[in-house]
């Protein structure tokens, strides 16, 4: 056998499978691991985790054996060089990087989702073949040396720790430095330290002793990419300072997300002239700017438990501000470089050439949340405007926040663009605003009372601005919710919808938000694929980041069996608004929909997390839990979804079959009497309940009025994993058939 090289952990040979016929790298466990039974217990543990993996950019592992007490595991021989090999302190050509940087993210994409965390990602762990496939290497795999070393050992790109710390200094996250517990995340910092050696030819954090690395990537922000090598684009010097967050709460959050950006980046630097589109900026090259341009300064507070909402205030406006095709509005991962520095706006705006710089702080005053914004003009040195907004809350929520943010946000655009100022005085114009604010808080929270104040809110809008279109879509959007809730009855609801609808495109034809909504009604009422698909790509088309087309658009896929293009969607919408309820519990749904359960069931518990109070994810909850058997999990979850908004059907019809199927019959009837007592019987419900009970026949003779009625949640009748108890009647095809779906 050849030697091929060693390390901490033993030595690697080449070798030949002669079973198979095959060329094969042996590592073999040195004595003192083999000798440890819980390093070796961890090891082979890990080891057997990793080759689980089949994936064309991870090392194929394909045995785990001993020979004479000695451990080894056979694996995929490598024609090439590791990255640290093929960088030698040279940073990469920007295509060769890019091209690199996505299959590893997408290595990465696929062991995150088996629950494996690599820990230990550096150059030495990335193998670059002769044929320019990159493959990720001892993934899963513990770095188990004792080497222990003193503080005053030299810092290199393979020191590697041991103990409860794992994992190679220089590319640990800064949670893996204090000792934490790990997820994906950090993974994704270490990838983005690599990133960074890519791009520069040098780690971003060095030092002569372990505590001046460990204080680098705890503390201080590295010197930025663009410095060290001109010619990195400004979009990979964002991705990668992204990457490098040293909060994971604002760091990537998936490697899907990562990648996603590397592959934008290489599109845009792929596309020349005749594409149309703009090719992607050198570092060092001043941008021709179209519009107005503007930098979201992070906002501060003095007190500590509003800190995390003054981050979620600064990206909700730099999310609203870019919905602006007036406003080129400067990425969140740039701005956020400036987060805790005392730098002047004007300095700001100069250093990221942006013609103007929105600031502002968080504060409670008496009882009430208040946010000071404060817009500076960098040409001229001076601020051009600035307000307060105030609500009152003792315990100021991630809404409310959310909602003043809106506020803000619609103030400034209507200052800096042109489309968004509206024809009237400001007195009337802050007073419609107020009002389609209002709307739109009320419609995300998604009760039938708050479902009817967005009505009232957006009514009064339009009825002082005949002209606001968005209002007009507001109504009809809450109208349409409280048909899909079954609060009223859907041949009231839609016809007024598509009436509002239609006057939104009278008076704006490019509304976004109109086409979206249209999308919805023609789907869910109209049973119209055809055309809903074709108002979602419009929509899309027209507003990109309008993040209710990505996740209605994707509800419908999923509705059709298109599970994989539903979920692409989904994601879509939750990366515009990766802190919106509505978009994180449809993300959760098309797990759900997707029949992953456990994934659905944890998905639906981390909504939770970030607002107790939002009735819709207790409500998918329940359903995931009841499918996995967690029948009285199942009735607390939708019980405490009833207990916020106690009459709405969508949600007693659940709770009322899982009441049955716990033996709770007089629960159960007692739900139906409550059904058949409301102006407006929703059958779709009472069908739920009756089948719950064990009536196959009664459901189904329900779900026959529920398509007479046409109930707008039976485009779910194909997919709900609720239904399949009724899949072996001999009516259900024909229900499908009925709404116009596939049998």
């Amino acid at each position: 056998m050849d030697r091929l090289g060693g390390g901490g952990m033993g030595v690697v040979y080449k070798a030949e499978d002669t079973k198979l016929g095959r060329p094969v790298a042996l590592k073999f466990i040195s004595e003192a691991h083999s000798r440890d039974p819980h390093a070796l217990e961890r090891f082979e543990r890990e080891a057997r985790a990793a080759s689980a993996l089949n994936h064309p950019n991870i090392c194929t592992i394909y045995e785990i054996d001993q020979v004479n007490g000695i451990h080894f595991i056979a694996m995929e021989l490598l024609e090439g060089r590791t990255l640290d090999q093929l960088l030698a302190g040279q940073p990469l050509t920007i295509g060769t990087l890019i091209d690199y940087a996505i299959q590893i993210a997408d290595a990465f994409e696929a062991a995150h989702a088996k629950g494996i965390v690599h820990r230990d990602v550096k150059p030495e762990n990335l193998f670059a073949s002769d044929r320019g496939q990159m493959k990720v290497l001892d993934f899963g795999l513990a770095k188990l040396t004792d080497d222990q070393r003193s503080d005053m050992t030299p810092i290199t790109a393979g020191s590697t720790m041991a103990g409860d710390v794992v994992g190679t200094i220089a590319y640990m996250s800064p949670e893996q430095a204090r000792g934490e517990k790990l997820d994906p995340r950090t993974d994704l910092f270490s990838f983005g330290a690599v990133l960074y050696q890519m791009a520069t030819g040098k780690a971003p954090f060095g030092g002569k002793t372990p505590a001046a690395v460990f204080d680098g990537i705890i503390n201080r922000t590295p010197l930025a990419p663009g410095r060290l090598n001109p010619e990195i684009p400004a979009e990979l010097e964002h991705i990668i300072q992204k990457a490098l967050e040293k909060d994971p709460a604002v760091r990537y959050q998936s490697a899907m997300e990562i990648k996603s950006d590397l592959k934008r980046l290489k599109r845009d630097l792929d596309s020349g002239p005749a594409s149309g589109r703009t090719r992607v900026r050198p570092r060092g090259r001043a941008p021709k700017l179209a519009g107005e341009s503007i930098a979201v300064v992070p906002f501060t507070s003095d007190d500590s438990d509003l800190n995390p909402l003054s981050v979620d205030c600064t990206e909700t406006l730099i999310n609203l501000l870019s919905q602006s095709s007036k406003l080129r509005v400067v990425a969140r991962s740039v701005v956020f470089r400036y987060k805790d520095r005392e730098t002047e706006p004007h300095v700001i705006g100069r250093e990221l050439q942006a013609q103007t710089v929105l600031t502002g702080h968080l504060a409670r005053r008496m009882g009430r949340v208040v946010i000071s914004a404060g817009l500076v003009d960098v040409r001229k040195q001076a601020q051009v405007w600035g307000d307060q907004v105030t609500r009152a809350a003792e315990s100021p929520t991630l809404d409310i926040v959310r909602e003043m943010a809106r506020e803000i946000a619609d103030t400034v655009k209507a200052r800096l663009d042109d489309e968004a100022k509206p024809r009237q005085g400001h007195k009337e114009e802050a007073e419609v605003y107020q009002l389609y604010l209002r709307g739109r808080y009320h419609l995300n929270r998604r009760t039938e009372d708050h479902l009817q104040r967005a009505f009232d809110c957006h009514k009064k809008a339009v009825e002082h601005d005949p002209m606001f279109a968005p209002s007009y879509v507001g109504m009809a959007d809450a109208k349409m919710l409280l048909a899909i809730h079954g609060c009223i009855a859907p041949h009231e609801a839609v016809p007024f919808a598509h009436l509002q609808v239609d006057k939104a495109l009278a008076i704006n034809p490019s509304l976004a938000e109109a086409h979206a909504t249209l999308a919805m009604l023609l789907f869910t009422y109209d049973w119209d694929w055809a055309a809903a698909d074709k108002e979602f790509r419009r929509a899309i088309e027209l507003n990109p980041m309008y993040a209710a087309s990505h996740y209605w658009y994707g509800y419908c896929l999923s509705a059709l069996g298109r599970l994989s293009d539903g979920l692409i969607e989904v994601r879509k919408g939750l990366e515009v608004e990766p802190l919106s309820m509505i978009a994180s519990t449809f993300s959760g749904l098309a797990l759900y929909h997707g029949r992953q359960f456990a994934d659905a069931i944890r998905h639906f518990q981390n909504t939770i997390e970030m607002d107790p109070n939002f009735h819709v994810a207790y409500l998918y909850l329940g359903q995931a839990l009841y499918l996995t058997g967690r029948v009285r999990d199942a009735v607390k979850a939708c019980e405490q979804a009833r207990s916020i908004t106690p009459e709405v059907p969508l949600v007693l019809g659940p709770l009322g079959c899982f009441h049955a199927a716990a033996g709770q019959r007089h629960e159960a009837e007692g739900i139906i009497r409550q059904l058949r007592a409301r102006k407006y019987v929703a059958a779709h419900a009472v069908a739920l309940v009756n089948l719950g009970l064990g009536d196959v026949e009664a459901a189904i003779d329900w779900l026959e009025t529920a398509v007479e009625q046409r109930y707008m949640w039976l485009v779910w009748l194909k997919m709900d994993p609720l239904y399949d108890p009724l899949r072996s009647s001999p009516r259900f095809p024909g229900l499908l058939q009925k709404v116009g779906l596939p049998a």
